[in-house]
């Protein structure tokens, strides 16, 4: 089981692509998509803070191994809950493996779940990290696709 208690799966790239599968119950899962162009790593179910944080390192260590420098984070299935200024703050410290891998990451959130001054992904911004938050997968996608930053 990968740090954090969360369960690792993977799934071919076509699993639920089109349809969402409902909101997981039991512990927080991570499951990764085959996708050629980048990691896609979808994560659903109940979560702390301390378990997202506690993925980083797994999911730098999954587009490593994959080849990857682009990795879409899917949170869309984790069971929506209000995020405090000082958890985005936290989870943006998290992320500092990720510049220092060169990856860059697009995650994507329901919408009640992104503050609109988007602190979190500014204070990673601020610190070297390659990062944007949607609320749009298609959107998501394009812009990690996307040339430079």
């Amino acid at each position: 089981m990968p740090p954090g208690g969360a369960t690792l799966i993977r799934r071919p790239y076509s699993a639920f692509r089109d349809e969402r599968p409902p909101l997981a119950e039991g512990p927080m899962e991570v499951t990764f998509l085959e996708e050629s162009r980048f990691a896609w790593a979808r994560f659903s179910g109940p979560w702390t803070i301390d378990e997202i944080c506690a993925q980083v390192e797994p999911l730098v260590a999954e587009c490593l191994s994959r080849k990857h420098r682009l990795l879409l984070i899917d949170w869309t299935l984790l069971e929506p809950q209000r995020i405090s200024t000082l958890e985005r703050y936290r989870l943006s410290q998290s992320a500092q493996p990720f510049r220092d891998n060169h990856i860059k990451v697009a995650t994507v959130l329901q919408a009640v779940m992104i503050d609109a001054e988007k602190f979190g992904e500014r204070v990673a911004q601020n610190r070297g990290v390659n990062v944007r938050t949607f609320s749009d997968l298609g959107e998501a996608e394009r812009w990690l696709l996307k040339k430079g930053r």
